[in-house]
């Protein structure tokens, strides 16, 4: 039931890996939902969520990516 309605709440999710620890949220995230999920359309996605992982936290890559999102949807 929380999966069903986690597209309402959320249009984004941020997972912060540093040193690799990102990269098996990358793997998982091509594998399940193939490439290009982040710039599919809501309705392409089924109102889920974009997933974004930072595993270089460079203040150009975040402010980039904070600039995108809406802190209360994410």
């Amino acid at each position: 039931e929380l999966a069903d309605g986690f597209g309402q709440w959320f249009e984004d999710v941020v997972v912060l890996g540093i040193g690799g620890s990102g990269l098996g949220a990358v793997a998982l995230k091509e594998a399940l939902l193939g490439p290009g999920w982040n710039d599919r359309t809501a309705e392409d996605r089924d109102h889920f969520p974009r997933l974004h992982v930072l595993d270089n936290p460079d203040p150009f890559t975040v402010g980039a990516l904070l600039e995108r999102l809406d802190p209360a949807r994410t």
